[in-house]
């Protein structure tokens, strides 16, 4: 039987992997022990020998080198997988290639056009096989849409558009050079990109012209958009982002159908002609075109979806095949060449993307550092920036890269944050609040720190305690501190000021949690050289703003949020630009050191004024919002909390952001995602309700009618009777005299650069999924 295998070439093939990082981990490892039959792993590089030791003993592998080259020319391996860092794919593979050893390497294929056409060179010039890792076009929806496009069943394509991004980076990577334009190569373009390039130029054909715009300001983007005008007449547009949670949809119009595609759903997608009585939603299996089906089929008995771990098994017994069988790869380096000449005409022809959400200053300087790749730092000393990637720590970043030109030294606590940092020629360094030595390592050099982190209440308390004993071993001249005006209560006493006494024992963790840190500061303060500056603003509100402003609006949209008392309460508001001013001032001024402070925009403003403005924003007005005494809305949170069950109480908590991001970090749930991405999609909806594009439940009506009082599908907790419940607005005159702040940033204007990003991040979208429904 041996002697028959090699003879007809089938024999399982030597094999090597390069580089154990995420992809290998989550993928090629489950990947290649499926199909043991076709291929023997007898070697695993990685200059991380214990990574490496941990792949070899998955796939048991006898060879364990950090050096690839020792598997040169020594007829050790037939083939090898290379799945390195982007800036190692080219080199690696003209080395293997050169040595007469296969390559399946990994997307984007390389850095640049130039190291692309260098590796078909040698590859032609060895004849050895060379395939890329787009492994999305063995899915078989993919292939099923490419037959309909190219038999034109449902007429020519008009236009389409593809959305696909994401709030957070969740891919577990284990370096950081996705972040590195020279190791990267860019951004989300050439990293997510280089599937989605690859997936539109095999359904449309060539490209006749593009424009594309990025937000890159001397770093690697997190957001870009791609206009395409294909050669057969197609429009298109692209947008991607590590940044924003897109839809991940692909809307494609033809003469006479459409077609709605769900990224990585690898058997199904949406479908149907204009004919309102047909519709759509089926399995498919290669080779098979779906049955229409009309809007009264029953689709519950519908195939269940494939997992991506079958079609990135596919693809690698594909690579096998072309070996075994002197065939090409389904994806060739000659095809994936065609995604490279793309995104290398993108990133040479690249445009700044409008950010309407910034000041002018701050556009005109972006626009420079677009140009330029970098800034020149105008004033001494690094600051540091704890809680870098959250709302106000991301957007004094920007402030002070784009405004002051500043030495900027970013402090997250895992690569997920890296994105919206990333798009600056800054430092970023990782650390933990928990961990006083990683603080200690990044506080070295900085004069200021920034403490704008948030979390629970170990964090808050404890984190505030190891962040001022670091500063004050490193040599830190001055801590921002960023607390919160929940110091004072949710209702602050009239003649409440920055000295009054903290009120303690309230009924929320986060208010008690920031109570007790400034009680270590007050101690603390007396003991170490540091000077800590305490900022206390309530509600910050703007751009990004998740929860005060994004959810609000949204919530708004949907009439599933409600007003009390007509929302007469105070509203103690601070754009976050106005904050930022404050905290800048804070760092600066001799006279602010060890001085507490209330901040605020100053403007005498009740939660029905920040409603309108809102709902200007998502064209709702204010007066169709619900409205409920304060008194029902204490009798309803009563009888929701004596009605809830224990089912109910769960799938609130893992509606919550906190509670899915906890999830998302675990090891077991990662894998999950990546290997069966299906069944996580699934479970996600079941744990969360239906959710849409912008992550707020997509039923877009109240339950019932609001006359008859039913609120059991609004917004209603503790928390949020307590903010409507605040009388009296809060001082900021301290702030004023000593700091010398005033807020620059008016209401009207501050509501202009609020909309400017909602529909940037989340409106556009809803438009786009309004009108497919139509």
């Amino acid at each position: 039987m041996k002697k028959e295998l090699i003879k007809n070439n089938m024999y399982p093939i030597k094999l090597g992997i390069i580089g154990c990082g995420a992809v290998t981990n989550e993928l090629y490892i489950p990947a290649l022990q499926s199909i043991a039959d076709r291929c023997q792993v007898v070697a695993v590089v990685d200059k991380d020998l214990k990574r490496a030791k941990k792949t070899a003993s998955a796939l048991s592998a006898e060879i364990i080198t950090e050096n690839y080259k020792s598997l040169l020319n020594k007829n050790k391996i037939d083939a090898a997988i290379v799945a390195l860092p982007h800036f190692l794919h080219a080199p690696v593979t003209i080395d293997l290639l050169e040595a007469g050893i296969n390559v399946l390497c990994e997307k984007p294929m390389a850095l640049n056009l130039e190291e692309a056409r260098k590796m078909i060179e040698i590859q032609k010039d060895t004849g050895k096989i060379l395939a890329i890792g787009l492994f999305r076009r063995f899915y078989p929806s993919v292939q099923m849409i490419r037959e309909i496009i190219k038999r034109n069943m449902f007429g020519a394509v008009k236009r389409f558009l593809w959305l696909e991004g994401e709030e957070k980076y969740s891919w577990p990577a284990q370096s950081t050079f996705f972040f590195n334009r020279k190791q990267a190569g860019g951004g989300v373009l050439i990293d997510a990109g280089a599937h989605s390039i690859d997936q539109i130029l095999w359904w449309f054909g060539d490209v006749k012209k593009f424009t594309y715009y990025d937000d890159s300001m001397g770093g690697v983007e997190a957001n870009c958009e791609l206009e395409l005008k294909m050669l057969n007449g197609a429009e298109g547009v692209v947008r991607l982002s590590r940044d924003c949670l897109l839809s991940n949809k692909c809307f494609i119009e033809f003469e006479k159908g459409w077609i709605v595609y769900t990224l990585d759903v690898t058997d199904k997608f949406e479908w149907g002609f204009y004919d309102p009585k047909c519709t759509f939603n089926t399995s498919l299996e290669i080779g098979k075109l779906p049955t229409l089906y009309s809007q009264d089929t029953d689709h519950s008995k519908s195939k269940k979806s494939g997992d991506l771990l079958t079609y990135f098994t596919a693809q690698i017994v594909d690579f096998i095949d072309a070996i075994q069988k002197g065939k090409e790869p389904l994806v060739s380096a000659k095809e994936a060449l065609k995604s490279i000449e793309l995104i290398d005409a993108c990133y040479h022809n690249r445009r700044l993307m409008k950010m309407n959400w910034l000041s002018e200053r701050e556009i005109k300087e972006a626009r420079e550092l677009h140009l330029r790749g970098g800034f020149k730092t105008m004033i001494d000393g690094k600051i540091a920036v704890i809680g870098a990637s959250g709302f106000i720590g991301s957007r004094l970043i920007e402030r002070l890269v784009l405004e002051q030109s500043a030495e900027v030294k970013a402090i997250v606590r895992n690569v997920s944050s890296y994105p919206r940092l990333a798009r600056f020629d800054i430092e970023i360094e990782s650390g933990n609040l928990l961990d006083l030595e990683s603080l200690c390592k990044a506080f070295i050099g900085c004069s200021i720190v920034f403490h704008t982190a948030v979390g629970d209440s170990k964090t808050i308390v404890k984190g505030i305690e190891n962040t001022l004993l670091a500063a004050s071993k490193t040599g830190v001249k001055r801590v921002v501190y960023l607390s919160s005006a929940v110091v004072h209560g949710y209702n602050p006493s009239p003649n409440t000021n920055d000295e009054s006494p903290l009120i303690k024992n309230q009924p929320f963790e986060y208010s008690n949690s920031k109570i007790k840190a400034e009680l270590i500061i007050r101690k603390m303060r007396r003991k170490l050289p540091v000077e800590v500056v305490v900022l206390r603003p309530y509600i910050v509100y703007g751009p990004r703003a998740s929860y005060n402003t994004t959810l609000i609006a949204l919530k708004l949209l949907q009439k599933r949020v409600c007003l009390i008392d007509n929302g007469q309460a105070a509203f103690n508001g601070v754009y976050v630009d106005n904050l930022i001013d404050a905290m800048l001032l804070a760092a600066e001024k001799p006279e602010a050191a060890n001085q507490d402070f209330l901040i605020g925009d100053g403007f005498n403003m009740t939660w029905r004024d920040y409603f309108s403005g809102l709902c200007d924003i998502v064209g709702v007005s204010v007066d169709e919002i619900p409205n409920i005494s304060m008194q029902e809305a204490k009798d309803i949170l009563k009888e929701k909390d004596k009605n809830e069950t224990f089912a109910k109480a769960f799938s609130r908590c893992a509606a919550t952001e906190e509670f899915r991001s906890l999830i998302l970090s675990l090891p077991l749930t990662k894998r999950v995602v990546y290997k069966c991405p299906n069944i996580a999609i699934s479970i996600y909806k079941k744990i969360t309700q239906s959710r849409d594009v912008a992550g707020f439940d997509s039923s877009s009506s109240l339950e019932g009618n609001v006359g008859k009082k039913n609120f059991n599908n609004i917004q209603l907790d503790e928390e949020w009777i307590a903010l409507m419940s605040c009388q009296n607005h809060l001082p900021i005159e301290k702030a004023k005299s000593i700091l010398g702040y005033q807020p620059k940033v008016d209401f009207k204007e501050a509501m202009r650069r609020t909309s400017e990003w909602l529909h940037f991040a989340y409106l556009s979208q809803t438009d786009i999924l309004k009108a497919n429904e139509r």
